[in-house]
């Protein structure tokens, strides 16, 4: 019976491990695309605003 039992718990544990690596990883992902999503913006934005276009030309 406690033979019955440590295996279950082995084997539960070896499966489980794969489950919290993906976690682990999808999270790390999340996290680096805000940052990228973020400095994107903050880029994009910069670069409109130094960046004249047509309407700026429109004005003068």
């Amino acid at each position: 019976m406690r033979l019955a039992k440590f295996a279950c718990i082995a084997i539960t544990a070896i499966l489980l491990q794969g489950c919290i690596a993906s976690t682990i990883i999808g999270l790390a992902a999340e996290t680096i695309e805000a940052g990228v999503e973020v400095t994107s913006a903050v880029v994009g934005g910069v670069v409109d605003a130094v960046t004249p276009n047509d309407k700026d030309k429109a004005d003068k």
